[in-house]
């Protein structure tokens, strides 16, 4: 998977329902491949959003979700 497709896919998690959040984060850390030239900071971002977004008890799939999020 090239660059511009893992951020797109990165970038569009919060639109995800909170459910299907830690699996797409999942499916995307395989596609990171060992070749590429921003492969390093690809899977520095990803141990981030795992460490500070989705497994930190303040922010989490629910909250990083905007899925559900209904505007008046």
């Amino acid at each position: 998977m090239y660059l511009g497709k893992i951020m797109r896919c990165l970038l569009s998690l919060p639109v995800l329902p909170p459910g299907e959040i830690v699996q797409a984060v999942s499916d995307i850390r395989p596609e990171v491949a060992d070749d590429g030239q921003h492969v390093e900071g690809l899977k520095k971002l990803v141990a981030y959003i795992n460490k500070q977004w989705i497994n930190k008890r303040s922010i989490g799939p629910e909250r990083l979700s905007v899925h559900d999020i209904v505007s008046h």
